[in-house]
């Protein structure tokens, strides 16, 4: 980080920032892991919803440093996994499922 940051300040380093339309990255995602078979390995064992890890850190902890303001937050975090808990494995069909049985049984015009 360092050496990038010197570099900057020097102008001896060009960055260039993509912003993506979130629909776009959603679809995106969707298609990659919804392939058959998947190209990913955690979509058949991890749950997409975890959001606590070994060391006590959550998924929060390790995302506000980088992008956390007013609007995004502790609370926000908390709201997204609540949502996520809401849908994976929410129908009686689909208790035991993995992500990867979820993405091929959602409904294409969804």
């Amino acid at each position: 980080v360092e050496m990038l940051e010197s570099a900057i300040f020097a102008r001896r380093a060009k960055i260039i920032h993509f912003v993506r339309n979130p629909f776009d990255m959603v679809l995106s995602n969707y298609l990659y892991h919804s392939q058959e078979p998947s190209p990913e390995k955690w979509v058949h064992i991890d749950d997409p919803c975890h959001s606590t890890y070994e060391n006590g850190q959550t998924l929060a902890s390790n995302v506000l440093p980088s992008i956390g303001t007013e609007e995004i937050n502790e609370k926000y975090f908390s709201n997204l996994v609540k949502m996520c808990r809401s849908l994976f494995q929410s129908k009686p069909s689909m208790r035991n499922s993995t992500f990867y049985e979820h993405l091929l049984e959602l409904d294409s015009k969804d």
